[in-house]
């Protein structure tokens, strides 16, 4: 597959120009996606706990269930935003229910296969990572301490770089199950992942330029919150942890906001990344974008 020829900064210009008149249909589809979830995962572990099965069953199944259908929804919104990006029109409401209405079964298994995918490269990649750290902190520090931190830090920032790395490989699946409903589940697959090849480093930098807002305000709350901690507990002024507590509530609070906010405008730009690397192999975008 050849890189695609759009700059990052088209593509969010193309994205500024949909995201303005589709945001208000997006966000109440959204809230319906999280309602319907929470819902769902409420009726699956009322009528599990019925059954008297395990807490681990229990939790796994409803794990599962909640999972595919917040996926089934998302992928709806997904179909929504390419057929945005395609006309150049409004993102049609209540959109995330196009999965559920035509080919449901086959939809809930590339979903679900798709899912077992992630982790088990996740789970395959994590451990061939970790022995490798173990090997060169041993070899190199020669102090157990020494190695038990490389592990667990570096450990910890190979396995988040690992995940997103075959997430971004597996970004497409949604779009290319709507644009290809007669492949098969595999076929979705590894066309998504052939057709993000050569385009993860420029895919991961698009949605990292909506995203680093949250990060940087996820990352600045942390360090606040542990400051007041710290505080509270030599200063131990009274009212003084009940503050903190209400000013990290309130901080929480924005930064879901923005997460959701820019995670939206970064779908509707995964959307138009997909439609303008379709464009390319139909010789649309010329090499002029170069």
């Amino acid at each position: 597959m050849e890189k695609l020829a759009l700059p990052n900064r088209a593509i969010r210009q193309a994205e500024k120009e949909i995201t303005p008149i589709s945001l208000k249909p997006l966000l109440a589809d959204f809230a319906i996606i999280l309602i319907l979830s929470a819902v769902v995962s409420s009726i699956t572990d009322f009528t599990l706990a019925r059954f008297q099965s395990s807490g681990n069953s229990i939790e796994l199944v409803n794990t599962l269930i909640s999972t595919l259908v917040f996926a089934l929804l998302s992928y709806g919104m997904t179909w929504g935003l390419v057929d945005a990006a395609k006309t150049h029109t409004p993102y049609q409401a209540l959109s995330i229910f196009r999965p559920f209405k035509k080919n449901f079964w086959h939809n809930t298994w590339t979903s679900l296969l798709s899912q077992i995918v992630n982790i088990v490269v996740i789970w395959l990649m994590s451990l061939l990572a970790a022995f490798a750290l173990v090997i060169i902190a041993a070899l190199v520090l020669g102090s157990e301490d020494a190695w038990l931190l490389v592990v667990l830090v570096g450990g910890g920032l190979l396995i988040a770089l690992i995940a997103y790395w075959v997430n971004i490989s597996l970004a497409m699946t949604p779009i290319l199950l709507k644009e290809e409903p007669d492949r098969g589940a595999f076929q979705v697959i590894k066309n998504s992942w052939r057709l993000m090849r050569g385009n993860r480093w420029r895919y991961f930098c698009l949605m990292l330029s909506y995203k680093w807002i949250a990060y940087l305000l996820i990352f600045i709350s942390i360090v606040v919150a542990i400051g007041v901690t710290v505080a509270t507990n030599r200063i131990n002024v009274a009212g003084l942890g009940f503050l903190g507590f209400v000013l990290f509530f309130a901080v929480a609070l924005f930064i879901v906001f923005v997460s959701v906010y820019y995670g939206l405008r970064s779908k509707v730009a995964a959307a138009v990344f997909y439609q303008a690397r379709l464009e390319q192999e139909r010789g649309i975008i010329e090499g002029q974008f170069n």
